[in-house]
């Protein structure tokens, strides 16, 4: 199981019920994610759950406005150490916000 703390900034307080300070466990992380059009991505944890996630509501903080520009969204990698998407600006999000976010279309064993 990995630890995250969630942010201080309030990125994921509007879609989250826990207090900005709680310590998150969580038991799958994102294996894999490919771009598939405008903001929207296809994601892979390591429970085998996949699913397609749209960004769109999300990018309202300051910190992720550059993410509405599609050559700079595209250009997201999953941290080998926080096992989540980041951006060269040091956006990313909680992999347990994304694995609760993500429109589940399947689910591998």
């Amino acid at each position: 199981m990995y630890q995250y703390r969630l942010k201080r900034d309030g990125l994921f307080r509007s879609r989250s019920t826990l207090p900005p300070s709680t310590v998150c466990l969580i038991s799958s992380h994102c294996c894999s994610c490919l771009y598939l059009h405008d903001l929207v991505l296809c994601l892979r944890f390591s429970d085998g759950v996949e699913g397609e996630l749209d960004q769109r509501a999300e990018l309202d903080v300051p910190i992720l406005e550059p993410l509405k520009n599609i050559d700079f969204f595209r250009q997201f990698r999953i941290d080998p150490d926080l096992h989540t998407l980041v951006w060269p600006n040091g956006a990313d999000f909680a992999p347990e916000f994304l694995h609760a976010n993500i429109g589940v279309t399947a689910s591998r064993p």
